[in-house]
């Protein structure tokens, strides 16, 4: 479940600790009970941050399953792969992995910027903002005129901003699900199912999501839908 190239994102276990700081690493190698990673990165200040050996950490990270897994380890030293400066964590086995998401796409409101465009051209772009996103699917601010039906299915790009100004845009085909009429107070919506839609890009907004749902827990905010 673990594998290279994951970004494992790292919360120190301390007890004292209020901050609930955490930090972004990509998973380098493995060998037996060790993995290499790169040098963490604060994603509150964006800059990297220098631990000493022996401080432990809850690591969670998003799989190729789509689920999401935590596992403790704790700093054994540094060493440099292939002249990359890395840590060496303890990697207690894929055993000891914590399972805390099945392979259901949780959704966030979330406010992104989304393109939607008629395949063939035909019908007028519609560029709008995301009511709430998962893995799965999303919901968007539908336009005041609507040319579109349930079932059409549309090319979507979607712009995910991730910390220190780090964006990731998805390309993806998305099928119109429904068309929800607004209160005197809120918009019409669109929801979409991803139709077709590459593990990769995937995989970029279930970690959004994932990383979202930290960044709200940390302030005491719930994001689900």
């Amino acid at each position: 479940m673990l594998y290279i190239g994951a970004t494992l994102t790292m919360e120190l276990m301390r007890s004292n600790d209020e901050s609930k700081e955490t930090y972004r690493c990509k998973l380098l190698d493995t060998k037996g009970d060790q993995c290499y990673v790169d040098y963490p990165v604060n994603e509150r200040t964006g800059k990297t941050s220098i631990f000493f050996e022996g401080t432990q950490f809850k690591i969670s990270f998003v799989a190729r399953d789509d689920s999401v897994y935590i596992f403790h380890t704790e700093l054994l030293g540094r060493k440099k792969l292939k002249n990359i400066p890395v840590l060496v964590l303890y990697y207690p086995g894929n055993d000891h992995m914590i399972k805390i998401q099945r392979r259901e796409f949780v959704r966030i409101r979330a406010s992104l910027d989304v393109a939607l465009h008629d395949p063939e051209n035909k019908r007028s772009p519609i560029i709008t903002r995301t009511v709430d996103i998962s893995g799965g699917g999303m919901a968007v601010i539908a336009p005041r005129k609507m040319s579109y039906k349930p079932s059409d299915e549309l090319e979507t790009w979607i712009v995910l901003p991730f910390r220190q100004h780090d964006y990731a845009y998805i390309h993806a085909r998305s099928k119109l699900l429904r068309h929800i009429k607004g209160g005197s107070e809120t918009p019409d919506k669109m929801t979409f199912k991803y139709s077709d839609i590459k593990e990769q890009a995937r995989q970029k907004i279930i970690q959004y999501c994932f990383e979202k749902q930290l960044e709200a827990r940390r302030k005491g905010i719930d994001l689900k839908e």
